[in-house]
């Protein structure tokens, strides 16, 4: 009996050791939590342009001016950037109106940056000219907006780097029509004189009767509407939509769809990889 109480005592204390050593039994309080440190907060910066502050503010000049001209005139602009628009007015008269953009980080910088801007209107033998620069150096956001009525017999040579040109109500010649840049939209309602486009970039929309159409650019958009004349377009990499009569239709670009119609003169399309939809009659395709 003795020797079962002694062997019931050890193996209960055996027991015991295992089940603290296993965890069991009255656990030791466990340490107290330690919250994690959180980084300091960074305060979020800005977003500015290279060189520093923005250009927040801005300033502006406008000049007007009437120049008389003769029976067939002209008017030719050629500016760094900003959009023409140009109508028809009275006979005998082209009215001009300039008006000068220019930003800065301040008023006064944009004031002096505004000076830096160079605009001249001059008329030399019926021919109205009007040209924009800006220094080379010139680092500022900046344009020049040009805003024209002409007599609608009169021809126009327009250029514009960056932004987009509007014809309207002018049947003359319009011997060049050029705008570079992603804005570079055309809009052109031409009487009966002539619409030469080149180095489009922009969507183009143009309407004229018995002269030619001529396109030169990779242009992404063209609907051209011609009553009579030839229709010309070279180097277009989009959508085209064109109708003439009596004269050609030549396409020559990777084109991602032409719709072109004729009714009665050829149709000539090379390089387009969409959907082709050719009319025409009493002549070839």
């Amino acid at each position: 009996m003795c020797w079962q109480r002694a062997s019931r005592r050890a193996t209960s204390s055996l027991v015991t050791l295992i089940l603290v050593l296993g965890g069991c039994g009255d656990p030791k309080p466990a340490p107290p939590a330690v919250k994690p440190i959180a980084p300091p907060a960074v305060e979020p910066i800005a977003p500015r342009p290279e060189g520093g502050e923005p250009f927040t503010e801005s300033a502006e000049e406008a000049s007007s001016e009437t120049f008389n001209v003769g029976l067939k005139s002209k008017a030719v602009v050629d500016i760094f950037g900003g959009p023409i628009t140009v109508t028809a007015g009275a006979d005998r008269a082209i009215k001009a109106k300039v008006t000068k953009k220019a930003f800065g980080k301040t008023k006064e910088e944009a004031q002096k940056n505004l000076k830096a801007i160079s605009a001249t209107m001059a008329m030399e033998n019926d021919a109205v000219r009007i040209a924009a620069g800006r220094p080379k150096d010139g680092n500022f956001p900046a344009s020049v907006t040009i805003v024209l009525e002409v007599p609608a017999a009169a021809d126009l040579d327009l250029q514009s780097h960056n932004d987009r040109v509007s014809v309207s109500g002018v049947s003359g010649a319009i011997t060049r029509v050029s705008v570079s840049g992603v804005s570079g939209d055309i809009t052109v309602k031409n009487g009966s004189g002539a619409i030469v486009i080149d180095g489009a970039a922009g969507v183009l929309n143009l309407t004229t009767s018995f002269a030619k159409i001529d396109i030169t650019g990779a242009t992404p958009k063209v609907t051209a509407r011609n009553s009579t004349g030839a229709i010309s377009i070279q180097g277009a990499i989009g959508t085209l939509d064109l109708a003439t009569s009596s004269a050609p239709i030549t396409v020559t670009g990777k084109n991602s769809d032409v719709k072109a119609k004729n009714a009665s003169g050829a149709i000539s399309v090379a390089g387009a990889s969409g959907t082709v939809d050719l009319t025409t009659s009493f002549d070839r395709i």
